[in-house]
């Protein structure tokens, strides 16, 4: 992924999460003035508006959900479009957990504005199978010397095991907001 496409991935993030703001002083690969000049736009001072029409997102997985969440709890009435269902693809086969060290120098900021947002909508939302555990990784193959004993509840022989980071955490998966 080029540096362009890693701006606009953070600005879209960014504005879904609610945080532009943040990335607008900092600007990291042009993104200041890009999303600056749109911020001043007319269409984006009338999102919300009749004049300005519908807000239509197309995709209800990670991007699309949080976006729809945020436009509508600004007053904003999106019409999300999902020709499957809610976290179809990629967005529903995640691992459930999360990682506030993870990225390098261009999203760090955004890895930990993330995390936090995580932690207060678990609040917010009251999911309840959110909470904060280290991310450990371990490497399936035979035990030497070396081997961490970090991991005694898997089944198997683990050749290395290693916290990866100390500072995650961890939500159940799609399944429980089927009914949303």
């Amino acid at each position: 992924m080029d540096r362009r496409h890693r701006a606009a991935l953070a600005a879209l993030t960014a504005l879904c999460i609610g945080c532009l703001p943040t990335f607008v002083s900092g600007g990291p690969h042009g993104l200041r003035s890009a999303t600056s000049r749109s911020l001043r736009s007319g269409a984006a001072r009338r999102a919300g508006s009749e004049e300005a029409g519908r807000i239509v997102i197309l995709g209800a997985g990670l991007q699309g959900a949080a976006l729809a969440y945020f436009l509508t709890r600004r007053g904003v009435k999106p019409v999300v479009v999902e020709r499957d269902k809610v976290a179809a693809a990629a967005s529903g086969k995640g691992g459930g957990f999360l990682a506030r060290d993870w990225g390098d120098s261009i999203t760090r900021k955004l890895h930990t504005v993330s995390f936090k947002l995580h932690e207060e909508l678990a609040e917010t939302l009251g999911i309840e199978s959110y909470r904060k555990l280290p991310v450990l990784s371990a490497a399936p193959g035979p035990r030497s010397d070396r081997t961490s004993d970090m991991c005694p509840w898997l089944d198997g022989e683990v050749a290395d095991a290693r916290v990866m980071d100390p500072n995650g955490a961890q939500a159940s998966g799609i399944g429980e907001f089927d009914e949303v």
